[in-house]
């Protein structure tokens, strides 16, 4: 519920935030992202018992690639689309509950955190239970390179509490 209500709040400031500063502080994620792709991948070998080389050629850079394609999206991303008389508009929706399998973690994670905060939406993130180390250690990369940690939070421990709070919790917006 603290993680919730504080991604509530920093939801306020990112959502308002333009196209610019969004794909300079995902670049920097990138380039943060890339220096530690090691240590990543070394995570999860360690965690799940992937292979050295797939974690090393594959998992964790997977991850990585889902950075830059979101940040490749969102330089062309139509927010605003005129149809006819009618302007469609493309909103940020709030805290995102994210909650991920134990298997290709890094990826799991990526493919949900990178475009919601692309798109100006903050989140709360639940990992397996099991391969909670990736998230962590993807956490200190945003934490590193300036997020503002409400804006992303990871929540770690039983699978059924902590999903069932994101799931039922008003603030929350958008599971997934």
């Amino acid at each position: 519920d603290k993680a919730v209500k504080a991604a509530r709040r920093a939801f306020a400031s990112w959502s308002v935030s333009s196209r610019a500063e969004r794909i300079e502080l995902m670049e920097t994620i990138a380039s943060e992202y890339q220096k530690r792709l090691g240590e990543l991948a070394h995570a999860v070998t360690e965690e799940m018992g992937a292979p050295a080389s797939l974690a090393q050629n594959a998992q964790a850079p997977l991850g990585l690639g889902h950075l830059k394609t979101a940040v490749e999206v969102l330089k062309h991303f139509a927010f605003e689309e005129p149809r006819g008389t009618t302007m469609i508009l493309r909103e940020p929706v709030g805290v995102c509950g994210l909650i991920t399998p134990w298997n290709w973690p890094l990826n799991q994670i990526a493919v949900k955190v990178f475009p919601a905060l692309a798109t100006g939406n903050t989140m709360v993130l639940k990992p397996s239970e099991k391969t909670p180390l990736t998230a962590l250690l993807l956490a200190d990369v945003l934490y590193d390179v300036g997020l503002p940690p409400a804006m992303f939070s990871v929540v770690t421990g039983d699978p059924r509490e902590i999903a069932d709070e994101l799931i039922t919790n008003p603030d929350s917006e958008l599971i997934m």
